[in-house]
């Protein structure tokens, strides 16, 4: 089910796009410009909020799943250290 695990190499290749992706936007807002065209709000920034948006869910996603993890494990050794105490 989903995707097959990332190589580390293949995870830092995809790090230095997204770095990338940020050192564009920053290009493009380094002159104080509000939006990625100008001052008004344009498909871009729509299309670019989208996609911000979907990393950080994917993140939280992780985030949370990791943390069940945690919990999850520390349940499971309690229980096997009250049973062997």
């Amino acid at each position: 089910m989903g995707m097959p695990a990332m190589s580390a190499e293949e995870l830092d290749e995809k790090y230095k796009e997204l770095e990338e992706s940020m050192s564009m936007l920053d290009y493009f807002l380094k002159d104080g410009n509000k939006f990625l065209a100008g001052n008004e709000v344009s498909v871009a920034d729509i299309f670019i909020a989208n996609e911000v948006n979907t990393v950080n869910h994917i993140y939280m996603i992780v985030h949370h799943v990791m943390l069940g993890i945690v919990i999850y494990t520390h349940m499971i050794f309690s229980f096997l250290a009250a049973e062997w105490l």
